[in-house]
This record gives structure tokens, sequence and C-alpha cells, in this order.
């Protein structure tokens, strides 16, 4: 019998603590930790490993985005609307045109659930 969702994201939790109890400046491994958290809901945790990431490398886009989403689960709407422009900065960085738009589109669709309840992206599902 596979074992249930959360005891995988609990030792994901540990996996991560380990990490980052082992190296703090680490900012993927603080990272990983905000994702452990995130998906266990306890999102003021995932802000701290976030926030944490942040702190080392103010540019990295992961961590930028999950603290977004983090804010916006947490119901932080400004916070959240804040953190998705600077993700949506941050895509200008990306070389891959397809993986930038798409990105760039995800945010804005974030943005605009948040402002008014609906993704406003229309249908259109292909790149230019």
């Amino acid at each position: 019998m596979a074992a249930p969702v959360v005891n995988k994201t609990i030792d994901v939790v540990a996996k991560y603590q380990a990490e980052v109890n082992a190296a703090p400046n680490n900012a993927e491994a603080q990272t990983g930790l905000g994702w452990a958290f995130y998906g266990k809901r306890q999102y003021s945790e995932a802000a701290r490993a976030f926030e944490a990431a942040l702190a080392i490398d103010p540019n990295h886009l992961e961590a930028r985005y999950g603290l977004a989403l983090t804010y916006k689960a947490s119901g932080a709407r400004t916070n959240a609307i804040t953190e998705f422009e600077r993700v949506a900065a941050l895509t200008e960085k990306i070389e891959d045109p397809v993986r930038q738009s798409m990105l760039h589109r995800h945010v804005k669709g974030h943005i605009n659930l948040i402002n008014t309840g609906d993704w406003n992206l229309g249908k259109k599902l292909g790149h230019a």
C-alpha cells in the first residue's frame, strides 16, 4: 500500500530542512523548503523560506514565483500582486521566448484573477 501524500510531503520538508540546516545560504534549498511548506498549506512557513531564498538571491525566479503564489493562497492580495509584478519583470531575462511568453502570460492571469476574479486572457492558447 502506498504511503499517503501527506507523509511524502513531511519527508520533503525534513529533506529540505536538513539541506537548509547544512547550508543556510543555499537559495535552492530555501526555495525547496518553501515549496514543501506550500504543498502542506503552511503558508507562513512557506513565505519565510521563500523570503530567505530571496534574501540570498533577489532575482531567484522560482522563489519569487513561490512567494507570489503563497501570498495569493494566504489572501495577501496586495503582496501577491507586487510579487507577481516582480516575477513579470524577471521573465524579461528568460532567453527562451516561448518559456518567457508562457510565464509572463501565467503571471498576468494570476494578477487578473486577484483583481477581477477572472483570468481575462481570452481563448488564445498558442504562442506567436
